[in-house]
């Protein structure tokens, strides 16, 4: 027996409604599996607890009242629902609030994509009056290397080969703890 199989027949062993091969495998299970001894302890104290709690008297006419409050609640709320008027599902303050950022989102969009466009005319007619600065008429010249790369006869690949030299260190290394 598993524990999920173990766990579903709890309320059945409990209730004594389990066949006998399923009590004797339950009882197999609870004999192994010291744990689930506490869980079966558990749910009969809860059980225990529940019968004695003190149990509720009502009214005859309970269940009839409490059946039309529920009735008129539901009409009230569908009634409710429908006196509010919506602009595409939207209350008024929602849908001028939408309204207002899409028409921000489409006065930025075009700022973004066309900055050409002038803000104002009073804005285009003074940088149309404006003069370019003096130094953007004049033209710098491509500078050309001084020689051809690939003329190169010596190779900075080579170098790092030929600057080792052959050094003697052998008395000046001293070991650690002599």
């Amino acid at each position: 027996m598993k524990r999920y199989e173990f766990e579903d027949l709890i309320s059945d062993y409990l209730e004594n409604s389990l066949s006998l091969k399923k009590r004797k495998d339950f009882e197999l299970y609870l004999f192994e599996n010291p744990d689930s001894a506490e869980i079966v302890d558990q749910m009969k104290n809860t059980i225990m607890q529940m019968k004695s709690v003190e149990r509720v008297t009502t009214s005859v006419d309970f269940m009839d009242r409490l059946m039309n409050k529920v009735q008129v609640s539901k009409n009230d709320t569908r009634q409710y629902i429908a006196d509010q008027s919506t602009i595409f599902g939207f209350t008024p303050l929602y849908a001028s609030v939408m309204t207002s950022l899409v028409l921000a989102l489409v006065f930025v969009g075009f700022q973004l994509f066309s900055p050409d466009l002038p803000l104002s005319t009073s804005e285009s007619s003074t940088m149309a009056q404006e003069k370019p600065p003096a130094f953007l008429d004049q033209i710098i010249p491509a500078q050309e290397p001084d020689s051809d790369l690939t003329a190169a006869e010596n190779d900075s690949l080579y170098k790092d080969k030929m600057d080792k030299t052959n050094k003697d260190y052998s008395g000046k290394i001293r070991f650690v703890k002599d």
